[in-house]
């Protein structure tokens, strides 16, 4: 009888220090699988930032491009506009001067003549 008991109790002193090892072998697996678990979450947000960063980095010089090309076109405009402006005011002031010139001669040469007369006149 008493070996029974004994048997008895070495069996129930392994079936506890099986069962312990069950529970700690379940608990290491829920610890490893919440770990896991963490990481992935953690890799995830790391790489949603990152996508956003990038995004916003790709947007913003999209947009300083954007802005650069506005100007360039604005300071181009205003370039064309000025050259046009002085090129108009060149050739009106050189048809002036002309037309000024030609007029000048005109009436040099009609005194000119006009004297001559005059004297061609005074001497006959």
């Amino acid at each position: 009888m008493k070996r029974i008991s004994r048997e008895y109790f070495l069996l129930r002193s392994l079936l506890e220090v099986e069962v312990a090892a069950v529970v700690v072998v379940v608990v290491v697996v829920v610890v490893v699988v919440v770990v896991v678990v963490v990481v992935v979450v953690v890799v995830v947000v790391v790489v949603v930032v990152v996508v956003v960063v990038v995004v916003v980095v790709v947007v913003e010089v999209v947009v300083v491009v954007v802005v650069v090309v506005e100007v360039v076109i604005v300071e181009v405009v205003i370039v064309v506009v000025v050259v046009v402006v002085v090129v108009v005011v060149v050739v009106v002031v050189e048809v002036v001067v002309v037309v000024v010139v030609v007029v000048v001669v005109v009436v040099v040469e009609v005194v000119v003549v006009v004297v001559v007369v005059e004297v061609v006149v005074v001497v006959l």
